[in-house]
């Protein structure tokens, strides 16, 4: 059997070998630059050993070059694909249980700012097993479904409440059940422990929300001072643990609010 040079063939040569010759010149061009900028003389010869050899080497293992970058592209996308399929961890509340020891611990925080709370129903964004409370109650999600067009800018790290015929209704970004899901989880079910700024502003914003729902005519000074002697009744009931650093921080408020109602707690505090 002869061997013979199609077209195809021919156009694999000239392409392999337009390449290596590229990649000579190059390398011989790379080698004269950096002896440029060091001061050191590279003779022609060298140049041109460089540039042949850099040629041939290509020219050799072109094929073994190819496939091995190719190999390295095809693992970076498998990767990526992988890193978007996974579901992101620390994020989901993950079951029922879960969102049941959510709402204990939100009817627990808002009872002493809210006493006459019936009971509390949370709805977690984007997970339709939270709804099933509200389901056993037509006209409660019928309330519901009328409030949530406005209720969507409550989406996020701002939490949107709702109250009715005793239910406070609380809407929660599923990165704000997983941050209370966390210090419910380092308190072993005897208290709720923080650790964290962020997380007592996200128990203080739940109160001091929920009280100005159950009472709209509460102005921001009172529902302030209601948040902030709710959470150290708390704490002092040994409920929640927060480090005394975090404590000083609240109440978190613009700097007019938050002297009035530290001038408050102090002047009940010296009688």
């Amino acid at each position: 059997m002869r061997w013979r040079v199609t077209s195809g063939k021919k156009s694999v040569i000239f392409a392999r070998l337009l390449v290596s010759a590229l990649a000579g010149w190059i390398a011989s061009s790379a080698l004269y630059v950096a002896g440029v900028a060091l001061g050191i003389h590279i003779s022609s010869t060298l140049l041109l050993v460089t540039a042949f050899g850099t040629a041939v080497m290509v020219a050799l293992f072109s094929d073994f070059i190819a496939i091995s970058l190719a190999k390295y592209i095809l693992s970076l996308i498998a990767n990526d694909v992988e890193d978007i399929s996974k579901p992101e961890s620390g994020t989901q509340v993950e079951d029922i249980e879960d969102q049941f020891l959510i709402k204990s611990f939100i009817k627990m925080l808002v009872e002493p700012a809210i006493p006459d709370i019936v009971d509390v129903k949370i709805v977690i964004e984007g997970d339709n097993n939270s709804l099933d409370d509200l389901m056993l109650d037509p006209m409660l999600l019928e309330e519901l479904e009328e409030l949530l067009p406005t209720a969507v800018d409550g989406w996020g790290y701002v939490t949107a409440i709702y109250y009715t015929n005793g239910n406070l209704i609380v809407m929660l970004d599923p990165q704000v059940a997983r941050l209370l899901m966390n210090t419910i989880e380092r308190g072993d079910g005897e208290k709720v422990v923080i650790t964290r700024n962020e997380e007592l502003v996200q128990i203080y914003d739940i109160v001091k929300r929920a009280y100005l729902t159950r009472y709209p005519g509460a102005d921001g000074t009172m529902a302030a001072y209601i948040a902030y002697k709710t959470i150290k009744q708390l704490i002092n009931n040994g409920l929640i643990e927060v480090p005394k650093e975090l404590v000083s921080n609240m109440p978190y408020e613009p700097e007019e609010i938050r002297v009035k109602v530290l001038e408050q707690i102090r002047e009940e505090n010296t009688h």
